[in-house]
């Protein structure tokens, strides 16, 4: 049988789209242009959301295994003794863990070995990533989209014909799909900043080598190593307002040829290369699309946006652009809901994207432009400018706003954390407590921490919740994590194949009616959890106890307290991929919120 869904590109934002759609009983088919995979850190920061999604596709803990200590930045800037380390940061802002928010910091993985986890994952669903394979042609109706393959076999080319219900582009920067599909892709490229990316193995290095090492000056050159969970290998990047001049010299560098330069730069010959994995060259290219769906062909990650690699965001943004599209995709194609959902990916994830994208470039801009040349500074100023414009009406936080990490241009603050993304302007969230109250507000993207949860924000995970029953509704979507007696957590139930709804209320009618709107949605589309108060114990032959999937005692209040549920909160949809669909006041409040995201099937 034709798989249902081609995905173009086998890295994260690919991987994970297959994942979550294979999850889903999606079939997919994966190809990638490139004859191996490659070897290098490259994106290498994992930030404590897509840890969060990782948790629920069930990769975490693999990730965790392969990941680095979180580095301090050390700051070689004496050119009298380059030994002398004259400033030690956090590279990360410190929070602290709370029951929802438990995560509360980056993990560093080197790209690679993330890659590879993820692929093994694929792969035990059932699909495969056919290497050198290229997206040559594309076309499509109103039912399906018809694609044409060049296989790359023995140095032959065979070419293939093949029609999918859907294609998601996720083939990096110089993406073939936006490319056949016709989107523009908005923004600037500014030759002067370049910056040589590499992976190499590192003797002489200080202590035990973990941390991120910059020397050099903001004013002409940097070199910065940073330890990866490899001894002695470190991600090379050397950069700064005047490397333009040596750019070429970088690129054709070999291993002594890199060495010179290395010590010439921090002037540290005790610094010894001893094999470089990979090295590539990287130009300020930021970027974005004016739509990421055209018809059934949507775009994802660096083929939908490219970001200077300064925040760390890149592969975090295009995980989050999968995780967002694939939930919606399976609903569709499975004839849940009307292929009018799809609309919401490009209406959720434009803006957020606007958004980090000026971000990333006001980080780029304190690492690599001499303030004192104006016409670098009024260049990236006029990129923020037309990201501004793209994603518009958004809110950006003003300097003043900015936590510096000591005025370390490296530093990063938890806004990159992307704890607080949310998509409460969205067409298909459903907030009761706030109808019509801020329908005008501007998009705020990335919120503010300690904000009241609302409808399109990030659902809080609560521990401590005891079980009390499992209904005999839990055999429609599926094993439910959760024993009788058994202490569990939200984010142990969240499952990126179905909805999560949270019942607050021990009104008997009121559940009654729930149950008779749930039921009249489609199999395995939604989770029912009975979240009752500490030492409430309903008798076994209550209604809920059958009807729903847990019936979860909140024995320390933490997910009363995380979703501020009071006497006017009912229930909390929570959607496949963690983000809170819906506050309902009563059942009817539930009914709309499906009947907004399935519409007519």
């Amino acid at each position: 049988m034709q798989p249902q869904v081609l995905i173009v590109g086998a890295g994260p934002t690919g991987l994970v789209a297959a994942l979550t759609l294979l999850k889903s009983g999606v079939s997919v088919r994966i190809v990638e242009k490139d004859a191996t995979y490659h070897p290098s850190s490259r994106g290498p920061g994992v930030q404590p959301r897509i840890q969060e999604i990782e948790h629920f596709l069930g990769t975490l803990p693999e990730v965790k295994a392969l990941s680095a200590p979180v580095p301090t930045i050390l700051n070689y800037y004496d050119p009298e003794n380059p030994h002398r380390i004259l400033r030690s940061t956090r590279m990360f802002e410190k929070i602290e863990a709370t029951p929802a928010f438990p995560i509360k910091e980056p993990l560093i993985t080197s790209q690679y070995l993330h890659e590879r986890i993820l692929r093994e994952h694929v792969t035990a669903l059932g699909a495969r990533i056919e290497l050198s394979t290229e997206l040559s042609h594309i076309e499509q109706d109103e039912n399906s989209v018809t694609v044409k393959l060049i296989k790359n076999v023995g140095g032959k080319q065979e070419e293939e014909s093949a029609i999918f219900s859907y294609v998601i582009g996720a083939d990096g920067g110089h993406s073939s799909v936006r490319r056949l599909i016709g989107l523009h892709f908005l923004g600037e490229t500014h030759e002067k900043d370049q910056l040589m990316n590499a992976d190499v193995d590192l003797k002489g290095i200080e202590g035990n080598g973990n941390g991120v090492h910059i020397f050099g000056d903001q004013k002409g050159f940097f070199v910065y190593f940073m330890s990866t969970n490899v001894l002695e290998r470190y991600q090379l990047l050397i950069g700064g307002p005047k490397y333009e001049g040596i750019a070429s010299e970088c690129d054709a560098a070999g291993l002594d040829d890199l060495q010179a330069i290395v010590v010439k730069i921090t002037g540290r010959s005790d610094l010894q290369l001893t094999q470089i994995h990979s090295k590539s060259n990287w130009r300020f290219n930021v970027r974005m699309v004016d739509h990421f769906q055209k018809g059934r062909v949507f775009v994802a990650g660096d083929a939908a946006h490219v970001h200077s690699p300064m925040g760390g965001q890149g592969l975090n943004s295009g995980i989050q652009d999968s995780f967002n599209l694939a939930w919606k995709l399976a609903l569709v194609i499975s004839g849940s809901a009307s292929p009018a959902l799809l609309a919401s990916y490009e209406e959720e994830r434009l803006p957020v994207i606007g958004d980090m994208l000026f971000e990333t470039t006001k980080l780029h801009r304190k690492v690599f432009v001499d303030k004192g040349d104006q016409g670098a500074v009024q260049g990236i100023q006029d990129t923020m400018d037309i990201l501004k414009q793209a994603a518009a009406p958004l809110t950006v936080s003003s300097p003043a706003d900015e936590k510096t990490g000591q005025g370390n241009p490296f530093f990063r603050r938890r806004k990159l954390f992307q704890l607080e993304l949310n998509y409460r302007w969205s067409p298909i969230v459903l907030d009761e407590r706030f109808e019509g109250s801020d329908s005008a507000a501007p998009k705020d993207t990335f919120g503010e921490v300690g904000n009241d949860v609302r409808a399109g924000d990030r659902a809080p995970d609560a521990p401590g919740l005891v079980v009390l029953s499992k209904g005999t509704a839990a055999k429609k979507v599926g094993k439910v994590k959760g024993e009788q007696g058994e202490s569990v957590r939200l984010f142990d139930i969240f499952d990126p194949t179905v909805h999560t709804v949270l019942v607050f209320s021990s009104n008997a009618r009121l559940r009654r009616d729930l149950h008779s709107i749930l039921q009249k949605l489609p199999a395995c589309l939604v989770r029912t959890l009975a979240i009752v108060p500490a030492a409430f114990h309903p008798t076994r032959d209550e209604d809920f106890m059958l009807n729903a999937d847990l019936v979860l005692e909140d024995k320390e209040g933490h997910a009363v307290r995380g979703y501020g549920v009071d006497d006017s909160v009912y229930t909390v949809v929570v959607r496949p991929d963690g983000m809170v669909g819906a506050f309902a006041k009563g059942p009817g409040g539930v009914e709309r919120y499906f009947t907004k995201l399935l519409g007519s099937t």
